[in-house]
This record gives C-alpha cells, sequence and structure tokens, in this order.
C-alpha cells in the first residue's frame, strides 16, 4: 500500500495559501532558508509589532490549463520557485505597502510570518529561482521539494 504524503508539510516546505485541492486550483509554500531569525518592527494602524522573519524560498504550483485555458509549453503544470529575504531592506521597505494592498487592516488581530509572507509574494514576486512545466504534477512538486 503507497504512503499518502503530507504536501501541507515536507522537506521543511509549509502550505502558505490555496486550495485544499492545489493539484487542480493551484498553491504556494515557503520554506525558511536561514534558522536565524530577525524580529522586524511594524507600526499599522497605530499599532506596533515586532516579527521575526528570515529569508525564504517561495513555491507556487499552477494547474495553467484551469487558470489561463491554454497550456504551457505543451505541459498542464507550472511550478516555480522564488527567494524574498525579509531581512534584507529592499525587501522590508515595502512590507507595510504589500500589507495595505492586500487588505490586512485589522490592528486587533496579530501579524505573522505567514501574512508577510503572502502579501509581499503577491504584491512584489520573488527573486526568481527557477520554472519548469510537467504533465505530472506530483512529479513536479516533488522535484521542486526535495532541490530547493
Amino acid at each position: 500500500m503507497a504512503t499518502k504524503v503530507n504536501y501541507n508539510e515536507k522537506n521543511g516546505w509549509k502550505f502558505l495559501t490555496g486550495d485544499v485541492n492545489h493539484r487542480k486550483y493551484g498553491g504556494i509554500w515557503y520554506k525558511p532558508t536561514d534558522e536565524k531569525k530577525v524580529g522586524i518592527d511594524i507600526t499599522m494602524g497605530g499599532k506596533r509589532f515586532v516579527v521575526p522573519v528570515c529569508s525564504y524560498y517561495i513555491m507556487e504550483m499552477i494547474n495553467f490549463p484551469d487558470a489561463t485555458g491554454e497550456k504551457i509549453d505543451g505541459k498542464t503544470y507550472y511550478g516555480s520557485v522564488s527567494s524574498i529575504d525579509l531581512t534584507n531592506d529592499a525587501w522590508r521597505q515595502n512590507i507595510v505597502r504589500a500589507l495595505d494592498c492586500y487588505g490586512w487592516n485589522n490592528p486587533g488581530e496579530p501579524l505573522t510570518e505567514q501574512m508577510i509572507l503572502e502579501a509581499v509574494y503577491g504584491y512584489m514576486g520573488g527573486d526568481k529561482e527557477t520554472e519548469r512545466t510537467s504533465n505530472n504534477y506530483y512529479k513536479l512538486l516533488n522535484a521542486l521539494m526535495e532541490e530547493y
């Protein structure tokens, strides 16, 4: 009997956002690339937050025909890995703008590492490390998770 793999957490990757059926509708994962975290100080809505962050890999998987109506390079699935370094001043300068644009506006709710990552990636993308296509979703997902 085959072992069921938990793709929400594998090889240090954690599910960030997307559909529960990420094979059909896509998903985004993140993985810290550094164990040393730096506390960043953010003030939003008059409330101050100190959130521990580091540098990360962000992996995005897309079912291209579902998202666009067409295949990409003759393949169904697109996977990419990008890097985001939230300890770098250039990235940190855009965190508040990203959170504003992403609609985070509840100062009563704690600000988390995951909220910052989702907003920054959605707002700015990341520094692209690799892009690949395949007709086999899980082979592509596994290859990216094992390589990074």
